[in-house]
């Protein structure tokens, strides 16, 4: 469908890139924060959550065809193809596989 409605919009149906990026983040700052405070149970806690994240991240929403991240519709069970900006916030969060280099190809 293209120019939709906005109340045509089904945000709990779609899984946005931003939003696991932020989350992604989220639990490397509670890592680091935690690793401050000498908690270093909690800080490796945190950092398999936020490892745990980028991979889920790359596995649902890279699109190596695009070579972006690609919200997912999760009524359609499909990548939405369709570019904003904020389909490349892994990269300003850092929620990516710094060892795999087809993301800058």
């Amino acid at each position: 469908m293209i120019g939709g409605k906005f109340k045509d919009t089904k945000t709990r149906s779609i899984v946005p890139v931003e939003l696991n990026a932020l989350i992604f983040w989220n639990s490397k700052i509670l890592s680091n924060f935690y690793r401050e405070l000498n908690n270093t149970i909690k800080a490796l806690e945190y950092e398999v959550i936020a490892m745990e994240w980028t991979n889920a991240v790359t596995a649902v929403l890279w699109n190596e065809e695009v070579g972006a991240w690609l919200d997912f519709d999760l009524l359609n069970h499909k990548k939405r193809n369709y570019f904003y900006p904020t389909n490349i916030s892994p990269l300003w969060t850092g929620c990516y596989d710094k060892n795999q280099t087809d993301y800058f190809d």
